[in-house]
């Protein structure tokens, strides 16, 4: 595909597809805020504060002797609590593919394509695992040296996330492969999960469910010791926004080469801090 041909929504479309494909994080988050990302834009999420429930059943009307019981209610103002997820974020990839190389590949840029999704996918995740782990609520470091004694600490994990009434469904659990090493040595708590529907990248990450968690292995968990480590979250608990912003094909000034550049602009913020949890091995 020479520059003369150079589609900048196929190739947008191509790296999306890419990317959606090997991403594993952005797949786990929130995206019902993904709208019209742009740079340096700001996006509002609103928390609702539930109404105060109140007893309807009063009390009984001035005439005593019927026993009628009054019925009235008066209306609360209504409020909300809201913290800004800022877009932020701003990425670029800028390479060239030279002519003679183009001619023995047969034509195609699909290596380069690919290559380019590949990359964005990991910085994507990579920077969805460090505001998780940042941002979320630390649990109490513990040692952790058998598959036993990292099953403890999700089940102590699940506690937490009842306790902080985080619903049940859509819970994720994902481990770092130190954890991942010791938990697999467990005695077969792992159970079967019907993958059908994820994308590639998600569908290979995936190791099974534990206690109501969808587990799945994440290189990207920042951590420098190498201690086992895992981030327990509920879907929702996490807001991440996404937008390739602009591609454009053009010739390489100083050589006989396509040259090809993007920019890929996103943001997140963990919304409820009490629906991440995360653990690292003393």
């Amino acid at each position: 595909m020479a520059v003369t041909n150079f589609i900048p929504e196929i190739w947008s479309d191509q790296l999306l597809d890419r990317w959606e494909a090997e991403a594993v994080f952005p797949q786990l988050v929130s995206r019902k805020y993904e709208g019209d990302a742009r740079k340096g834009n700001v996006v509002h999420l609103t928390g609702v504060v539930a109404p105060t429930i109140k007893n309807y059943k009063t009390g009984v009307v001035s005439d005593g002797a019927s026993g009628t019981i009054a019925r009235t209610t008066a209306p609360d103002e209504i409020s909300d609590t809201g913290v800004d997820l800022l877009i932020d974020q701003e990425k670029s990839f800028d390479f060239k593919v030279h002519d003679i190389d183009r001619v023995q590949a047969a034509g195609s840029f699909q290596d380069y394509t690919d290559a380019a999704g590949d990359a964005l996918a990991a910085d994507s995740d990579s920077f969805i695992a460090a505001m998780l782990a940042t941002n979320g609520t630390a649990m109490t470091a513990a040692a952790v040296t058998t598959g036993d004694a990292a099953w403890d600490q999700i089940v102590t994990a699940r506690k937490l996330l009842q306790k902080a009434k985080v619903p049940a469904s859509n819970r994720i659990l994902a481990i770092n492969p130190e954890f991942e090493e010791l938990l697999l040595k467990a005695s077969s708590k792992l159970t079967s999960f019907n993958t059908a529907g994820d994308t590639d990248g998600l569908r290979n990450a995936t190791l099974g469910n534990i206690l109501g968690f969808r587990v799945v292995s994440a290189l990207s968990i920042p951590d420098s010791s190498s201690k086992p480590r895992f981030i327990a979250f509920h879907q929702s608990a996490a807001a991440y926004v996404s937008q390739i912003d602009e591609i454009e094909g053009m010739r390489d000034q100083n050589s006989f080469a396509d040259r090809v550049r993007g920019l890929h602009v996103y943001g997140g913020k963990v919304v409820k801090a009490t629906g991440v949890r995360v653990f690292t091995a003393s």
